[in-house]
């Protein structure tokens, strides 16, 4: 199964967009749509609403492999 374009797009009008990582939550850094930034990742000039589009459709994709594996 593979989350259609129209899926994305709800899930980005469910998420906030955060172009900066100026909060924290549970001391996790959440930028983007819901990203959580991994360690290895850095974004010091924030992100662009279609840098975020792909990360989010990348977290997706992954969340679907592991979905698939179990």
């Amino acid at each position: 199964m593979q989350l259609s374009a129209a899926g994305l797009e709800l899930i980005k009008r469910s998420e906030v967009f955060a172009t900066d990582l100026i909060w924290m939550w549970r001391g996790f850094r959440p930028s983007a749509y819901g990203h959580l930034l991994l360690p290895r990742e850095s974004f010091p000039n924030g992100i662009e609403e279609a840098q975020a589009t792909q990360i989010l459709a990348g977290d997706v994709r992954a969340a679907e492999q592991s979905v698939q594996r179990w």
